[in-house]
C-alpha cells in the first residue's frame, strides 16, 4: 500500500507537524514525548494514507489518462479494496482514540480543531459530496489540509490562541503548491471532463497565479517573523520563472515538477532549523 500513498510526498504532511513543535519551542522546555510520537507516527504514515489512498479512489476516472501515474507515481491497479481496508485500519483507532482523549481532556482544544479540520478538508478534497478538487479555486482552498498538522502539535506545545497570520501565510503557500502541481495533469483532467484551477488559467496563468501566492505568502510570513521568509519567497518565483522557460520545452513543465517536492523538502528543513534555533 505504500506504493500508493506516495511517499515522495509524505513531508508535506509530516513537516507541518513538526514544525509546529518547534515553532514555541524554548530551550529547556520539556516536550510531551507522548504526543509528538503518537502522533508523528500518525502524520508519518497514516494520515498520508487516508490522503492518498482516497485520492486514488476517487480519481480512477482522471488517472485512467494521466501519464504521470505510470512513470512517475503508481495506479491503484485493481487492489481498491485492499487499499480501502488499509486506510480504515491504520485510520480507524487513531480517530476513535483522539475522541477519547478529547473527551477526557487531554487533549488540547486547538489540537483537536487541527485534527478534525485535517480528516475533513483531506477527505473531502477528494470523495464526494464535497469533492473540492474539481471546483477551481476551492481545490486550492482545501489544501489548507497540510496545515491542519501544525495546529495539532501547536496545541500540545501550549499555544491556545489561533496563529491567524502564519495560517493565513501557509494557507496560500498551500494553494500555490496545489496549483503548480495541477499543471502537469491539465491534459489528462481535460480529457477526464475534471475542471480544477489550472485548467482553468492554463498552463501559463497558474504560474502567475502561483506567483502571486508565494509572493503574498512570503510577505505575510516577513511582517510575522523576519526577512528570511522573502528568501524562501523568492525560491519559489524564480522556480515558477524558470517554469515559464519550460513550457514549450518537449517534456514541459513536468522536467521541473518532478524537482518540486525536493525543493519543498530542503526549504521545510531549512525552516525547521531556523525555528528551532530562532
Amino acid at each position: 500500500m505504500i506504493a500508493f500513498s506516495r511517499p515522495r510526498f509524505w513531508h508535506y504532511v509530516f513537516g507541518p507537524y513538526l514544525i509546529g513543535f518547534v515553532a514555541t519551542y524554548e530551550m529547556g522546555q520539556v516536550l510531551p514525548l507522548f504526543w509528538l510520537l503518537f502522533f508523528g507516527f500518525y502524520f508519518l504514515y497514516p494520515a498520508n494514507l487516508l490522503v492518498y489512498g482516497a485520492n486514488d479512489l476517487a480519481d480512477r476516472d482522471t488517472d485512467a489518462f494521466n501519464e504521470k501515474k505510470d512513470k512517475y507515481e503508481r495506479r491503484a491497479g485493481g487492489r481498491e479494496q485492499q487499499l480501502l481496508l488499509n486506510i480504515f485500519f491504520w485510520n480507524l483507532p487513531f480517530l476513535l482514540l483522539s475522541f477519547w482523549f478529547f473527551s477526557r481532556g487531554d487533549m488540547p482544544l486547538l489540537s483537536f480543531v487541527g485534527l478534525i479540520g485535517f480528516w475533513f478538508f483531506g477527505l473531502f478534497y477528494s470523495l464526494p459530496p464535497v469533492r473540492a478538487k474539481a471546483i477551481p479555486f476551492v481545490d486550492g482552498l482545501f489544501n489548507v489540509l497540510y496545515v491542519f498538522p501544525a495546529l495539532v502539535s501547536l496545541g500540545f506545545m501550549g499555544t491556545s490562541e489561533f496563529p491567524v497570520l502564519p495560517f493565513l501565510a501557509a494557507l496560500l503557500w498551500c494553494m500555490a503548491m496545489h496549483a503548480y502541481s495541477a499543471i502537469p495533469d491539465i491534459r489528462a483532467d481535460k480529457r477526464a471532463g475534471l475542471k480544477t484551477v489550472a485548467t482553468l488559467l492554463g498552463p501559463r496563468g497558474t504560474l502567475f497565479y502561483c506567483a502571486f501566492l508565494y509572493g503574498s505568502a512570503s510577505v505575510l510570513m516577513t511582517l510575522h517573523h523576519s526577512y528570511i521568509w522573502l528568501v524562501f519567497g523568492s525560491v519559489y518565483l524564480s522556480m515558477m520563472q524558470l517554469s515559464l522557460e519550460f513550457l514549450k520545452k518537449p517534456n514541459g513543465i513536468f522536467s521541473i515538477y518532478r524537482y518540486f517536492p525536493l525543493v519543498n523538502a530542503f526549504l521545510g528543513f531549512l525552516i525547521f532549523w531556523l525555528l528551532l534555533l530562532d
